[in-house]
């Protein structure tokens, strides 16, 4: 049974989520700025796409691609 007095375990998890988001919350603006830069070059120079149909927002994206990488930094941890 888990004692309601007992504050280590919810600050564990509270270093847990700050440590994650000193962590995200840098990727998450270079992953923004890379795709600003991204959206900027001509489009017939992106590899690997034929149309602009179908493409995310640019914060999708950016939160996209830090939600994948922001997670691999946690593995030894």
């Amino acid at each position: 049974m888990i004692d309601k007095n007992d504050k280590s375990v919810f600050t564990a998890h509270n270093e847990r989520t700050r440590k994650y988001r000193r962590f995200y919350i840098p990727c998450f603006f270079v992953f923004l700025i890379a795709t600003v830069i991204n959206r900027l070059v001509p489009w017939h120079w992106h590899f690997g796409h034929s149309s602009s149909a179908g493409r995310k927002t640019i914060l999708q994206e950016a939160r996209e691609q830090a939600g994948t990488f922001v997670p691999y930094m946690f593995i030894n941890y």
